[in-house]
């Protein structure tokens, strides 16, 4: 519920008056999630903007004979923009939930050391696809600069964690932790160790 500060005041207070203090509270949680959702917002078009700010001149720096106008004229589209708005919590997700895999999967100590790796530089190249971002300004600059950092930071340890493990997946045995330990009982039991 995005109302007028003043309003939701009044009506807290018209409800809490009249006794009804669980939809005082109601009302005054709205006014909260509203809040959080515009802080959000702005922090996620701040990061989205620095990692379009990135790209366009990731793209600048590609020779016109060898595909760069192509990339510049793909990073330069509007619908860039709308996509990295979409995209950027979605990896930020991503990394969020990589970390609790890296932490608390059952992967190898090598498949955590390079997933960790890997998200650590996906998160310093989005909190500097973010800091990209405050050189064209930010309109909210402390949500802005603090929050798209943070939300270009946990996008790139998505990202990061993604790429480590498509990498392994491609040039790994392609085995999961069940597969291996299924083998492994397999084993012992034909070797008549069991």
């Amino acid at each position: 519920m995005d109302l007028d500060p003043q309003l939701r005041e009044y009506l807290a207070k018209m409800y809490r008056s009249g006794g009804d203090h669980s939809m005082a509270r109601g009302i005054e949680l709205a006014g909260l999630v509203g809040e959080g959702s515009r802080a959000f917002r702005a922090a996620n078009n701040y990061a989205a903007s620095g990692v379009h700010e990135l790209a366009m001149k990731a793209a600048d720096a590609v020779p016109l004979g060898k595909g760069g106008a192509a990339m510049s004229r793909f990073a330069a589209h509007p619908y860039m923009l709308k996509f990295l708005k979409f995209a950027t919590p979605v990896a930020a997700a991503g990394g969020v939930l990589g970390a609790g895999d890296v932490v608390f999967g059952n992967d190898s100590a090598g498949n955590k050391l390079m997933d960790a790796a890997a998200m650590g530089a996906g998160a310093w190249g989005g909190i500097k696809g973010a800091a990209a971002g405050a050189a064209a300004g930010s309109v909210i600059p402390v949500v802005g600069t603090a929050g798209g950092a943070i939300l270009g930071g946990l996008a790139g340890a998505g990202i990061g964690k993604t790429t480590s493990d498509t990498l392994q997946w491609l040039f790994g045995d392609k085995k999961t932790q069940e597969q291996r330990k299924l083998e492994e009982a397999l084993a012992l039991l034909q070797g008549g160790m069991i």
